[in-house]
């Protein structure tokens, strides 16, 4: 029984973290979007987003063999404005 509350509660764990995850992306987009298409992140940090969305994908197919109905769903448009609030408010700081 406790191997399978530790896979869900990973797999809860993922769900989040990549919602989180992809509101970021969003939201860098609409950045660059702004920028003319200019790259708003520096590149150690565009590595670490693109490393993060690797090891959450791979933890994904790891995790398949045990629900292989679950997805990645997009983030909720609150879930976006929500990290354009930090944003904004991050940057008035």
């Amino acid at each position: 029984r406790a191997p399978r509350l530790r896979r869900l509660g990973t797999l809860l764990r993922l769900q989040v973290t990549w919602r989180e995850m992809r509101s970021m992306e969003i939201y860098i987009e609409e950045a660059r979007h702004e920028l003319d298409g200019q790259d708003p992140l520096h590149p150690d940090s565009r590595r670490l987003l693109d490393e993060v969305r690797e090891k959450l994908t791979g933890v994904h197919e790891g995790l398949q063999q045990y629900a292989p109905a679950i997805r990645l769903d997009e983030p909720e448009t609150e879930e976006i404005q929500l990290i354009r609030r930090l944003a904004d408010k991050a940057g008035r700081m």
